[in-house]
């Protein structure tokens, strides 16, 4: 990571694009420096113990930040806007930064568990507390809470919301029904257009991608009552919006299978129906216990007997 795709820019940020193509992903980025913040024995976490290392992570957190700030909505960002997108492109919700617009839930968590563990390793780094970073987690606590009502057309409002593409609610060209995508139901959960592969969701309740949401509106929550007291609200609104999508995880995440019993479903539509799968990416079912999300064991259990299986 630190040879290959790391780029340290000018003002104090830093480009880590996600190796095959010279984009960066907001979850491919953060999942990449994610080893370095994790407490090793001894020394704790090595952006503490090296401070070139804290740099360049620090900087990661600025320049994701730019890009959430940028557009929500999107997923990967191109280092600079000197790529000249044609109209196809551009109908795909793509211009200057913004390499896709794919809307995919479990982005936007992979920052917060980046800022978090940040924080977590080295408690007084300015960064924490720069504006454009608590902006940010505003947003995607707003952004999340509009698409648990995607169904009627909520989308998120306000100062922070003046991109190209936010004034009006999300469509993607490939997705059904004029780009909404397959009709739903509010569960609690929060919608999401596209899984961690980049493929389009069947159903859009993907439920492991809300396990994630549920433990990175834990760390916003955490963070917000530490850190960014001037954002009147934050923490609240962070932990209300967690327990209504594991809520919602438990009342429609979870369906009757013949021969396994009571499993979570990969994805919902909170109308009935269901998507009775995995994938090897993360979040899946399978990395539930990884991401630090409190499941039911009897469930799992079943449903990674499930997985494995030939059914």
């Amino acid at each position: 990571t630190l040879r290959t795709p790391t780029i340290v820019l000018p003002e104090d940020q830093t480009f880590v694009h996600t190796g095959d193509i010279d984009d960066l992903w907001l979850r491919d980025s953060a999942g990449q420096v994610h080893p370095l913040l994790l407490p090793w024995t001894g020394g704790g976490a090595l952006v503490a113990q090296d401070e070139r290392l804290a740099r360049v992570v620090s900087g990661l957190i600025r320049r994701c930040a730019f890009y959430v700030r940028h557009d929500p909505y999107a997923n990967a960002f191109r280092i600079d806007t000197s790529y000249v997108f044609n109209a196809e492109q551009r109908a795909m919700g793509r211009h200057d930064y913004i390499s896709t617009w794919n809307y995919e839930l479990d982005s936007g968590c992979y920052f917060l568990r980046m800022v978090y563990f940040y924080w977590k390793a080295l408690p007084d780094a300015p960064i924490l507390r720069d504006p454009s970073v608590r902006e940010a987690v505003e947003m995607l606590v707003d952004l999340w809470t509009a698409e648990q009502r995607h169904e009627d057309d909520v989308h998120p409002t306000g100062d922070l919301f003046d991109c190209q593409n936010c004034k009006d609610p999300y469509r993607y060209p490939s997705l059904s029904r004029g780009g909404k995508g397959a009709p739903t139901k509010f569960t609690g959960m929060t919608w999401t257009g596209f899984r961690p592969s980049d493929d389009e969701c069947e159903l859009h309740y993907l439920v492991p991608a809300n396990m994630f949401a549920v433990v990175a509106l834990g760390y916003a929550a955490e963070m917000a009552d530490a850190l960014w007291t001037e954002s009147e609200g934050l923490a609240g609104r962070a932990a209300r919006l967690a327990h209504e999508i594991d809520a919602g995880i438990q009342a429609h995440g979870v369906v009757n299978h013949d021969k396994y019993g009571r499993i979570y479903a990969y994805e919902v539509d909170g109308l009935g129906n269901s998507v009775l799968m995995d994938d090897a990416n993360v979040p899946s079912l399978l990395s539930a216990p990884y991401l630090g999300y409190k499941y039911d064991k009897e469930v799992y259990e079943n449903t990674r007997r499930f997985i494995f299986s030939r059914d």
